[in-house]
């Protein structure tokens, strides 16, 4: 079975206070985080890009098996970030991540790959979150819904199997340099 992993990092950061693929964790820049989660699951991971292109480019230089695309869209929304980064999956399943949610333990792809079902998501403590597993049966859908829509919605229609997982982290993203403030504290 191939996978491939879908981030996208293309917003503005603007309630962060600076540019969030750049965040220094542990030593290495957000990003860096973001997509080592998924990197020993996945054949290729595409990473979808707007805001601060160059940057991010240059922040994942000399990653072997990463597909940087540009969503010249990206002020309209995530979702034309998603529908970027989906149409260029070629493999069986694809898991998705926000490129702000940086610390999933490992072993949570590895559980979501193990369940069969069109879309995944972990749970912890009945709380959804990230990485969603998708099949790749779905990716007409998510290209066939409105511009307007977003992925929750597209997700709710198409129905979904949840994972309870033991790793909290699934919830946590960066969206206020309060939160990255209180994941560099942990």
């Amino acid at each position: 079975m191939t996978v491939d992993g879908v981030v996208v990092a293309a917003g503005l950061s603007s309630r962060a206070g600076g540019f969030k693929p750049e965040f220094a964790l542990h030593g290495q820049p957000l990003i860096h985080h973001t997509v080592g989660t998924l990197l020993p699951y996945c054949d290729r991971i595409i990473v979808v890009g707007g805001y601060k292109f160059e940057r991010l480019q240059s922040l994942l230089d000399g990653y072997r098996n990463i597909t940087l695309l540009r969503n010249r869209e990206y002020r309209s929304g995530m979702f034309s970030s998603v529908r970027v980064g989906v149409e260029a999956v070629e493999a069986e399943r694809f898991f998705f991540l926000p490129g702000d949610i940086p610390a999933v333990h490992g072993k949570v792809p590895e559980r979501l790959l193990q369940v069969s079902s069109k879309v995944v998501i972990p749970a912890f403590q009945g709380r959804k979150g990230h990485p969603v597993l998708f099949d790749s049966c779905v990716i007409p859908t998510i290209l066939n819904a409105p511009v307007s829509s977003n992925l929750r919605s597209v997700i709710h229609d198409i129905g979904y199997t949840t994972l309870e997982v033991e790793d909290k982290n699934i919830l946590q993203d960066v969206d206020t340099i309060q939160d990255y403030r209180e994941l560099k504290g942990r």
